[in-house]
């Protein structure tokens, strides 16, 4: 049997320039592993009662294999599938364009191959790929191969050879299971499929939701969590559940957009709204999140993206009103609440010396006896409004954030080098806002420049001046290295990193980090264990690429 691939050959070769990120595109497969379960969920159940969809991914070097027991592909779904843009017949899931499946496999990689057996066939089907032969020769037809093969299983594997990624290090695989396993949390968590990276099962846990007394009305503690159903002008309805985190975290903050059940924004870190959350610093932002379905909206071709269009405005304002209408009003909570009172205060060993010692005492002053509390011991209602729940002993505290200061400073300064460096190369200054021909552009750099001049005025005056460096990049903040990095990328930086959305997101996440460091908050093991990986991936990254001495 043979499939008309035929599209215009320069098409084939733009599928590898497209915007995907390494879990959007893997995303694609297991999409249509989904959507093959689903569409055929009851059938399924009938030859196996004890059925669960396993999608199996392994990833090495050179290959990565994807392998699933869902419906499996027939021939006929075999010829629309590999037809470049023929859409599925049913394009209300998570297979809706028709071309997920090719664009996510030339952009990986350079030869790939399907093997699939349909539950209702006596057929096994494979076909090959060699993707820099089709658009090179303009190949219009391609070869499928049945094999005989008489029993009632039914799988899907893909073989996808000469992987094109660089840089499969620790740092990606983690990131790709990470990112995965929060793409698809609604089915995971709930157990109904599993999804395995390099023998590892992915799991996604469900946020843990705060329960305290209200701030106003009644003062009775609740569990505070709602359901979130509007509609737009347009009829397009968004429903989901919002809630208060137990422990302010910046990263799971904010919300995430679902679309038929799979998040395509706020994978790691929750969509922040200025206009319904307020800025960084407050507590909404910190504390409120969202899980929202907005299966209606159209979606970026990469399934990274809501479309919202002119309705992104309307969005944000009936958001705003869900999340404080009716009793359980979630932004006046998290602004008014004292969230030590959700603590249950353990008491400290001195603490349990004073009160054994004071039943001994026989009516003597226990503090005459008693060694007192140490000044270093610190609990979480030690701090009239504090944000992440703490308790233990600043020795430690201190000890665990020297290494993420150390490790923080190594990132920031390396950064720095790097864009000293590159000016110094290639004969040109990033702080020149004249080199930009955007006016948003510009204004980033003026902006920029204004900060420097300011510091340096401070100093002046102050006459405290710090051990710097002589290039202006040494008094720029963390988020302007980002935004230089960001802006210049393709022209300058685009040699040193893999993914320019992976390395921008990662700076954004750091940024949040770095500030948390610089105005005396604690992070979490996470939040730490992740700055030493973002070490390493940016040590490695521009190891022997440039001088950074």
């Amino acid at each position: 049997m043979e499939i008309d691939i035929t599209l215009p050959q320069q098409a084939y070769a733009i599928f590898e320039s497209l915007n995907y990120t390494p879990w959007n595109a893997i995303g694609e497969f297991i999409d249509n592993s989904i959507q093959s379960y689903l569409n055929n969920k009851k059938q399924l159940k009938k030859i196996d009662k004890d059925y669960k969809l396993r999608i199996k991914m392994r990833l090495d070097q050179s290959k990565l294999e994807i392998s699933d027991n869902a419906a499996g592909i027939d021939k006929e779904n075999l010829r629309k599938g590999l037809k470049p843009a023929t859409k599925p017949e049913f394009s209300n899931g998570l297979s809706e364009f028709g071309m997920g499946m090719k664009t996510a496999a030339f952009w990986l990689c350079r030869k790939w191959k399907i093997i699939s057996k349909h539950f209702n066939s006596q057929e096994e089907f494979t076909v090959g790929f060699d993707n820099i032969e089709i658009y090179t020769k303009d190949i219009k037809r391609i070869s499928v191969y049945p094999t005989p093969v008489k029993n009632n299983k039914h799988y899907t594997k893909l073989i996808l050879d000469e992987i094109i990624l660089d840089g499969i290090n620790e740092v990606l695989l983690n990131e790709l299971k990470e990112h995965l396993a929060s793409m698809y949390r609604h089915y995971i968590r709930d157990d109904e499929i599993e999804i395995w990276f390099n023998g590892e099962k992915l799991s996604f846990k469900r946020y843990e939701i705060l329960r305290g007394a209200k701030t106003y009305g009644d003062n009775k503690e609740i569990d505070w969590t709602k359901k979130i159903d509007f509609t737009l002008s347009s009829g397009r309805k968004v429903t989901g559940e919002a809630g208060l985190l137990e422990t302010g975290k910046p990263t799971r903050a904010g919300f995430t957009y679902f679309r038929r059940n799979r998040v395509i924004e706020g994978l790691i870190e929750g969509v922040k709204i200025v206009d319904v959350l307020g800025t960084a610093n407050l507590k909404p932002s910190q504390r409120v999140f969202a899980e929202l379905n907005l299966d209606s909206f159209p979606v970026s071709h990469t399934k990274d993206k809501i479309l919202f269009g002119n309705e992104r405005y309307e969005f944000w304002a009936k958001l705003k009103g869900a999340l404080e209408e009716g009793d359980i009003k979630l932004l006046t909570q998290a602004n008014n609440f004292s969230y030590k009172e959700k603590v249950s205060r353990k008491t400290t060993k001195s603490e349990t010396k004073m009160c054994d010692s004071s039943k001994k005492s026989e009516g003597k002053e226990a503090a005459e006896k008693v060694p007192q509390k140490s000044i270093l011991e610190v609990n979480i209602t030690d701090f009239d409004d504090a944000t992440i729940e703490v308790v233990g002993n600043l020795n430690k505290f201190s000890g665990e954030m020297k290494q993420a200061y150390e490790s923080m400073y190594k990132i920031e300064n390396v950064l720095r080098l790097l864009i000293k460096n590159v000016e110094s190369k290639c004969g040109t200054s990033f702080l020149n806002e004249d080199k930009y021909s955007d006016v948003d552009d510009k204004n980033v750099i003026r902006n920029i420049n204004k900060f420097i001049d300011r510091i340096k005025k401070e100093e002046k005056e102050s006459g405290l001046i710090s051990i710097r460096g002589k290039h202006d990049i040494y008094y720029t903040g963390f988020n302007a290295l980002k935004s230089i990095i960001e802006l210049n990328y393709d022209d300058y930086f685009s040699d040193f990193f893999v993914f320019k959305k992976h390395v921008v997101d990662e700076l954004e996440r750091l940024n949040t980090y770095r500030n948390n460091i610089a105005h005396n908050s604690y992070l979490s093991d996470d939040e730490r264990s992740h700055i030493e990986i973002a070490l390493q991936f940016f040590l490695k990254q521009l190891n022997n690429k440039i001088n950074l001495n």
